[in-house]
């Protein structure tokens, strides 16, 4: 009869070095149990690879010798006798349940097979000790005045951004609030609603998108030379104004302003307007019954438009929405 095992999964998580019970609520089913089987041995054994393949290893972590018929047979192998009783299955269970295992350096899978009297086998792979995700933002809602982490969603990122996080706009706790969110891992995409937002990505690299969504928001990109940056502002449906103060934007760095074209709307320049302390070149894109989309790169002027230091181009995207694309050149 095959194995049958619940409780089991890529839900135990570590540091290296940690201790951890990775059975704990595992469940085994009764085809031990075999009345047939008393006066036959029936055991367990379990093997530990690199999570991501290779054989077997004492590198990927240890199990904790001692309990009763539990002995490492090689390395990265270990066999659990269940014993020639009727009730193996429940021994089983219980040893397991108590097994402790020492993390290393490098992720572990965790296969289980049973071996029964009637040398009938089944295998199960689902249990991984995996590293923890660390919080990719820590966001403090200003209106409720708290503060905490958020691991985000995992995300495939657009434009190359090898994405691993969004806030998305989506969730009802982060779409009206006025937020400040700072990116603690590169490589995200942060997209917040209809709020007053301040989100900074400045400190670690990478690749990152940021879009503050409506209404005034204070962008903050990385650092010259520590990645390239690109800010999203979405004119297609805005149902208010949006005026986004962008910080921090160099050379790689990029500004998409969605729903543009070369006749469809206004767009005029201006120098020294922004936020108090980060005031620069400020695009207003207008249309006769529209919310005003907006737009500040902090330190730039209007002969940036000219001198080499800013490029412009017009585009459409795949699904035909367009664009005007703003990059810094040098």
């Amino acid at each position: 009869m095959p194995l049958s095992v619940s409780g089991t999964g890529a839900n135990t998580v570590f540091t290296p070095g940690a201790k951890v019970q990775p059975f704990k609520n595992i469940r085994l089913p009764d085809f031990l149990q075999d009345a047939s089987s008393y006066n036959n041995a029936q055991n367990l054994t379990i093997t530990v690879s690199n999570i991501n393949g290779g054989g077997p290893t004492d590198a990927n972590g240890t199990f904790v010798l001692g309990l009763a018929g539990f002995h490492q047979t090689a390395p990265g192998t270990y066999t659990l006798n269940t014993g020639l009783s009727y009730d193996a299955a429940a021994a089983a269970i219980s040893n397991l349940k108590n097994l402790t295992f020492t993390t290393a350096q490098t992720p572990a899978a965790i296969t289980v097979q049973t071996t029964g009297s009637l040398n009938q086998t089944g295998t199960d792979s689902l249990t991984q000790v995996v590293t923890p995700v660390p919080p990719a933002f820590i966001v403090t809602d200003t209106l409720a005045n708290s503060s905490y982490t958020c691991a985000g969603t995992p995300y495939i990122g657009p434009g190359g951004v090898i994405s691993q996080y969004v806030v998305q706009t989506d969730n009802p706790a982060l779409s009206t609030a006025n937020l400040n969110i700072t990116a603690t891992a590169p490589g995200v995409f942060i997209h917040t609603g209809s709020g007053v937002d301040a989100i900074t990505v400045a400190g670690v690299g990478g690749k990152n998108i940021l879009d503050g969504g409506t209404n005034s928001n204070f962008l903050t990109g990385g650092a010259a030379g520590s990645g390239a940056d690109t800010f999203f502002v979405d004119a297609r449906t805005a149902a208010s104004d949006i005026w986004n103060t962008i910080a921090n934007f160099h050379a790689g760095d990029a500004v998409t302003l969605f729903g543009i074209t070369p006749t469809n709307k206004i767009i005029a320049w201006a120098d020294g307007q922004g936020t108090t302390g980060a005031t620069g070149l400020t695009l207003h894109a207008t249309q006769t019954g529209a919310p005003q989309a907006s737009f500040t790169l902090a330190g730039y002027t209007t002969a940036d438009l000219s001198n080499g230091r800013l490029g412009l181009a017009y585009g459409t995207e795949t699904d035909g929405t367009p664009y005007l694309y703003v990059t810094g050149l040098k």
